[in-house]
């Protein structure tokens, strides 16, 4: 299974876990065994039985918790999206200036991903091929991290106003920009270290806030 997603497996024999325990266990094993499926061969390795072999349950427990292959993925995808924001939100201080805010972030994000490669390159690189419902659930959260950006943005203009507004589609696209940049690494190496990237894309993200008052003074004019 994947690091983040392992779960240990279930006592042979009576045990005295409830069925909201075992349930919890055997859908960690499922979404662990969708995302290591994903990466190892696209969407289309992903079969409903090999789903509840590699996670060592029955074809009929699997119905029993999701109604579709899409569903485990979608689960999945969510505890993806949960863990990086989790890791981008655990150092910030509401003190940090803009500068601090993007570097403990962005490091932490790309750390996240290098620590599980299995999991970014099926949620980074594979997940597309999964169709419109999939697409839609990670536009979703790509917008969401967007977000994230354009109000810790907002919150230190107001302690810093030399800092300039920007639109919102800026900070959407900040968020594909580095998407894009470390599909790019997982498909050019196996283990790739993300956090390599980091500092120049916060010279990238530095230059484009510093020039945003300039940007917006001389549209204006």
């Amino acid at each position: 299974m994947t690091q983040s997603t392992a779960a240990d497996p279930l006592p042979k024999g009576p045990h005295s876990l409830s069925r909201d325990e075992v349930q919890a266990s055997q859908r960690t094993r499922l979404k662990g065994a969708v995302t290591e499926l994903l990466a190892e061969g696209g969407f289309a390795a992903v079969t409903i039985g090999e789903l509840a072999r590699r996670a060592g349950v029955s074809r009929a427990t699997f119905y029993a918790l999701y109604d579709s292959k899409e569903d485990c993925l979608l689960a999945a995808y969510d505890d993806f999206a949960a863990r990086q924001l989790q890791a981008m939100s655990a150092g910030v201080d509401q003190r940090l200036s803009w500068d601090a805010f993007i570097a403990t972030t962005l490091e932490a994000y790309l750390a996240s991903l290098e620590l599980d490669p299995v999991a970014a390159r099926a949620f980074m690189l594979e997940m597309d091929s999964a169709g419109d419902r999939v697409r839609a659930r990670r536009r979703e959260a790509t917008r969401g991290f967007g977000t994230l950006l354009a109000l810790r943005h907002a919150a230190i203009r107001r302690l810093d106003p030399r800092l300039g507004e920007l639109p919102e589609t800026v900070y959407h696209g900040l968020v594909l920009g580095v998407r894009e940049l470390v599909r790019e690494r997982l498909e050019e190496e196996r283990e790739p270290r993300l956090t390599k990237l980091a500092p120049d894309v916060i010279t990238w993200i530095t230059a484009t806030v510093e020039g945003a008052a300039a940007a917006r003074e001389r549209a204006e004019r």
